[in-house]
């Protein structure tokens, strides 16, 4: 482990792209969520009882 905290450390170049499409696909649910439940209401405070 302490090797990997000092040695110099080289992602595979798709990470960047799998990063990417998983923070698109996000925003894409929740633009989703908005046009279901409105812009006004967050997740967590329509989910409370």
């Amino acid at each position: 482990m302490t090797g990997l905290a000092r040695a110099q450390y080289w992602p595979h170049p798709a990470v960047t792209e799998v990063v990417e499409n998983a923070l698109l696909s996000v925003e894409s649910a929740v633009a989703e969520w908005a046009r279901e439940n409105g812009p006004g209401d967050a997740p967590a405070a329509a989910d409370r009882p």
